[in-house]
Formats: C-alpha cells, structure tokens, sequence
C-alpha cells in the first residue's frame, strides 16, 4: 500500500499500486472538474505532483505543456501511483456542491458523492385523462386541471 497525501487539504490515503490520481482523489472525498469523465480527452484535470510518479504517457504530452510537464504537472485521470507521492490540488479544478448546483455548473456532477438530502414539496400524482375528441376539444392544460 502507497500513502499519498492530498495538498492543500493534508488529507492521507492508502492506494494500490497502480491506482490513478482520479481515483485516490475520489477515495479521499475530493471532486474536481472532470468534464470527460476521466476519459483523458479534456484535459482539465492538471494537478502538482510533487513527489513519486510513472513516467508521462502520450495522452498527457498532448494536454501539457513542457513547461508544465518540467513543473510536475500531471493529469489525474491519466497518472499512475507506483510510489508514496504527494499531490496538490489546484483551486481552479475543484469542485464544490455550490459551483456544481448552480446555473453555471461545470464538471460532472456523477462523479461527485450523492450524499446529500433533498427535500422538496413536490409529488407525483398520477392522472388517467381522456383523450381529445371531436365532442371534447378542451386544451391538454384544461384537461390536467379537471383531472
């Protein structure tokens, strides 16, 4: 087993070897922005190794700039853990339940954990409606009402 700690979160985890980036992120509770899916064809999941990683693969020299490849940079869903490493989490890549629900969300909202409650007045209510007719030409709307 692999300890790899979370920055700026401190957070520690065990993993496997061989275990992605993405996948100990989620172990740990920590969503970030992954629009593909972790399918490694957007590109957005650029975090800081810092220390313990495989060597790049081809799908990440083709998101990453060498600049960033020289800094540590690494994407998540593509990134192998084989040593204990350390892993800083851009702010600009998370993902928090308000940035998620609202009007603008971004990222994928499946990868995220569901354990929130909602409560809502609404309920479904079953209707059997009569179809329209010559002898009955009242609106879809006039009908659901009478219902």
């Amino acid at each position: 087993m692999l300890k790899i700690t979370f920055l700026p979160d401190k957070k520690n985890i065990k993993a496997d070897k061989g275990t992605t980036i993405l996948e100990a992120m989620e172990r740990a509770g920590i969503s970030i922005d992954t629009p593909c899916g972790g399918k490694g064809i957007c590109g957005k999941c650029k975090i800081l190794v810092t220390k313990g990683i495989n060597p790049i693969t081809s799908i990440e020299e083709k998101f990453l700039s060498e600049e960033e490849i020289r800094k540590g940079f690494r994407l998540a869903c593509q990134a192998k853990l084989f040593k204990d490493s350390i892993i800083e989490i851009p702010s600009e890549i998370r993902l928090d339940f308000k940035r998620v629900f609202s009007s603008n969300s971004k990222g994928d909202i499946h990868r995220t954990k569901n354990n929130f409650s909602l409560e809502s007045n609404l309920k479904k209510v079953f209707l059997d409606l009569q179809k329209p007719s010559l002898d009955d030409q009242r609106s879809d709307w006039e009908r659901i009402k009478d219902g």
